[in-house]
């Protein structure tokens, strides 16, 4: 149990946020920006098409994993995804 350094409310090792003011809480801030620096856009675009894929834009899916190829052909994910969207 600790306090909040903006308003001194008692958080607690589980809390994200503060209850006082909602201030995010470090630990939640530090795994934000750890996600935002391990995400390339080659993993974004290959996020997005699949996404595409799961709503049945396969057209859609298939634009973005032929950029993620571009960058990198031998991209096994990209190319397994792009195996099934073929196979559909």
């Amino acid at each position: 149990m600790s306090v909040c350094m903006e308003c001194g409310f008692i958080i607690y090792s589980e809390d994200k946020y503060c209850g006082g003011c909602g201030t995010v809480l470090p630990s939640v801030k530090q795994q934000a920006m750890a996600t935002q620096q391990e995400l390339t856009m080659e993993d974004v675009r290959f996020n997005l098409a699949s996404v595409y894929f799961k709503m049945g834009k396969n057209e859609k899916a298939k634009e973005e994993l032929d950029k993620v190829l571009a960058d990198n052909p031998r991209d096994q994910q990209a190319l397994n995804l792009l195996k099934q969207i073929k196979e559909k």
